[in-house]
C-alpha cells in the first residue's frame, strides 16, 4: 500500500523537527484522504498505524515529515520503500533542480499548484496552530493530492 502523507508544524525555525519548542500540528494522508489534528484523540496513534501498514511513503521533502513521524515514535520497519518527490525532481532534473518547491515541480507537469490561504497567515506572523482549522485541513489535505500527482507523473518518466 502506498502512502503519500504530508506534516504541519509550528513555525519556529521554519518547524524544525529538532527544535524542542516545535510542534506537530497537523497532517494528512490519502486512501482515503484523511486529516488529523494535534487534539483529535487517536492523533499519534492513526499516524503510527497508517505509516506501519504501508509499504511504500510518498512525499515531498519527506525527510523533514519522517522526522516529525519519529519524534512520536513512529519508525518505518527496514523494508519500508520511500520516495521523495523533492529528490526525484532533483534526479530527473540532472541535478540541477536544488531543493525545488513543491510549486515548481507541479507547475512542470502541468499540475494544479498549492493553495496560498495557509501561507498568507505565516507571511503575517500567525502561527500555524492559530490557522482556523478548516483552513489547514484543506490546505494539508491538497499538499497530499498534490504529492500523490506528482509521484505518478515522476513514476511515468522514471
Amino acid at each position: 500500500m502506498r502512502t503519500v502523507f504530508d506534516v504541519e508544524t509550528t513555525t519556529l525555525n521554519k518547524g524544525h523537527p529538532f527544535n524542542p519548542n516545535n510542534e506537530l500540528v497537523s497532517y494528512a494522508y490519502n486512501n482515503p484522504i484523511t486529516f488529523k489534528y494535534y487534539s483529535d484523540p487517536d492523533f499519534r496513534m492513526d499516524l503510527g498505524t497508517r505509516v506501519s501498514n504501508s509499504s511504500l511513503v510518498v512525499g515531498f521533502n519527506v525527510k523533514f515529515d519522517l522526522h516529525w513521524c519519529n519524534n512520536l515514535q513512529v519508525v518505518l520497519r527496514p523494508n519500508h520503500q520511500v520516495w521523495d518527490c523533492q529528490l526525484a525532481e532533483f534526479v530527473i532534473s540532472g541535478q540541477t533542480a536544488r531543493m525545488m518547491s513543491l510549486d515548481a515541480a507541479l507547475e512542470s507537469y502541468g499540475l494544479p499548484l498549492k493553495q496560498d490561504k495557509v501561507k498568507e497567515y505565516w507571511d503575517a506572523g500567525i502561527d500555524t496552530k492559530d490557522i482556523p482549522v478548516p483552513v489547514l485541513e484543506e490546505y494539508n489535505k491538497h499538499d497530499v493530492v498534490s504529492e500523490d500527482s506528482l509521484y505518478l507523473a515522476q513514476q511515468a518518466i522514471m
